[in-house]
């Protein structure tokens, strides 16, 4: 096989990427295993090309055919499952394909050399499960994106945690403020006496000390009114 846009590169007579990518695949397959049979070897073909092995690979594995590394050239391997689409249920996944009518029904399925990749060998007494298989790639996806969320926001993230961790012990003491008071409840002064525990009226005479501007019993006014508002039923 041969094109009008072949060029000859390092004694391989090859064909341009974007006429190789227009042929179908299994044409594909017959122009490369055409330049391995000249003793040309694989590398040096894709080379020139300018595709990647791997790509050759994959496309011509979905056509069940394997590179045998002993003969230099793609065989077709019958034992191989294809990768099709369920149209049925739209779901993606490993099934069996429907016999190749153009291959002998007795052909021996060829041994993969060493570092050759299947996508998937048919076992005998073994049931594929492609439902489990897309829903592990699906969540494994799902996962993946969450991490890289992660990643894109670390500095955020790392910038909240400084200032939570800065603010975790620091406890917002309201300032005491008189006019809280009602007006209409600082009136008619009176005295009373009344038993207190030592600790707590030492604690309260610290506290009083401590806002020495306001008067002693306008403090203990206002903290009788909060309790009362507070527990009041």
């Amino acid at each position: 096989m041969q094109c009008k846009n072949a060029i000859k590169i390092l004694g391989v007579i090859i064909l341009e990427r974007v006429e190789f990518d227009r042929l179908e695949v299994l044409s594909q397959l017959e122009y490369i295993n055409t330049e391995l049979t000249k003793g040309n070897t694989l590398t040096k073909i894709c080379e020139a090309i300018g595709v990647a092995r791997t790509t050759i690979r994959d496309r011509f594995l979905k056509e069940r055919y394997i590179f045998n590394k002993i003969n230099n050239t793609y065989e077709y391997d019958k034992s191989i499952i294809k990768v099709v689409k369920k149209q049925a249920k739209g779901q993606m996944g490993f099934f069996e394909d429907a016999p190749d009518n153009n291959t002998a029904g007795n052909e021996k399925p060829l041994q993969p050399s060493k570092g050759t990749t299947i996508v998937a060998k048919k076992l005998q007494n073994q049931n594929v499960r492609p439902n489990t298989d897309v829903q592990g790639i699906a969540d494994f996806n799902n996962i993946k994106n969450d991490l890289l969320d992660l990643v894109e926001n670390k500095n955020d993230l790392m910038e909240m945690l400084k200032n939570y961790k800065s603010n975790i012990n620091i406890i917002d003491v309201p300032q005491l403020d008189i006019n809280t008071l009602p007006q209409d409840l600082q009136r008619d002064i009176t005295t009373k006496s009344v038993k207190l525990y030592s600790p707590v009226y030492n604690s309260f005479d610290k506290l009083c000390k401590a806002y020495s501007s306001i008067k002693k019993q306008d403090l203990i006014s206002l903290a009788l009114f909060e309790f009362t508002n507070k527990y009041k039923k």
